[in-house]
C-alpha cells in the first residue's frame, strides 16, 4: 500500500486553542493560527508543534489564558460572517431586480403610466407586508428598484428583445413581405404571441 495512503489524517482537539489554534474554516484538516493568521497542514495539528509555533513566533503570546485566545476566536467568527453577510444582501438584490423587471411588464401590460410604480406599488406592497408580517418592509423596497425612469428603461428594453425574437419569428413566414420595422410594439407583441401559439401561418 502507498505510504501517503497510510497517513493519518489528524483531527482538531479544543486544547489547541490554548495555543492559539482553530481548525481553518475552508479546511478544518488544517490548523489555523489566531495570533499571524496562517493556515498549517494537517501535520501541524500536534502540540508539540502548536506550542514550538507560539513559543518562536509569538513569544510575547505564550502566556495568555484561554479567555483571551476565546475571545480572539469569536472575534475571528464575526468578521468572518460579514462575507456571508454580503451574498444574502446580493441575493435579496438580485431578487429585487427580478421583481423590478416583472412589475415593469406588468405596468406595461395595463398601460399604465410608469411613475405608478413608485406612487402605488411599492406603497401597496409596503402596506401589505407591514399588515401581514413583522418582514422589514423597507429593506425589501429599497431592493426593487421602480422608477419612473427605471420602469421606462425595463419596458425598453423588453420590447427590443421582443422585436429581436419576433424578427427570428417571422422571418422564415411566406407572409412577411415588409420590414417588421414597420410594425408597432403592439403589432409585434400580438404576432409574437401568435407565433408561439402556433396560430400564426406557416
Amino acid at each position: 500500500m502507498d505510504s501517503s495512503a497510510k497517513k493519518k489524517c489528524r483531527q482538531y482537539s479544543v486544547e489547541y486553542l490554548s495555543y492559539g489554534f482553530i481548525p481553518t474554516p475552508q479546511n478544518p484538516s488544517m490548523a489555523f493560527c489566531l495570533n499571524c493568521t496562517k493556515m498549517f497542514s494537517n501535520e501541524s495539528m500536534r502540540l508539540s508543534k502548536m506550542k514550538k509555533h507560539l513559543d518562536s513566533a509569538h513569544p510575547d503570546k505564550k502566556d495568555k489564558p484561554l479567555e483571551y485566545y476565546q475571545n480572539l476566536r469569536n472575534n475571528f467568527e464575526k468578521r468572518m460572517t460579514l462575507p456571508r453577510m454580503v451574498t444574502e444582501r446580493s441575493k435579496t438584490l438580485d431578487k429585487g431586480i427580478i421583481a423590478s423587471y416583472e412589475i415593469s411588464q406588468l405596468i406595461a401590460k395595463t398601460g399604465n403610466c410608469h411613475n405608478i410604480g413608485e406612487s402605488l406599488i411599492l406603497p401597496a406592497v409596503s402596506t401589505v407586508i407591514s399588515a401581514m408580517t413583522t418582514i422589514n418592509a423597507r429593506e425589501i423596497l429599497q431592493s426593487i428598484p421602480l422608477s419612473n425612469s427605471t420602469v421606462s428603461r425595463r419596458t425598453n428594453g423588453m420590447a427590443e428583445d421582443i422585436e429581436e425574437q419576433l424578427v427570428c419569428l417571422l422571418r422564415p413566414k411566406s407572409f412577411l413581405c415588409c420590414s417588421t420595422k414597420l410594425f408597432c410594439k403592439t403589432t409585434m407583441l400580438y404576432l409574437w404571441l401568435m407565433c408561439n401559439s402556433g396560430m400564426g401561418p406557416s
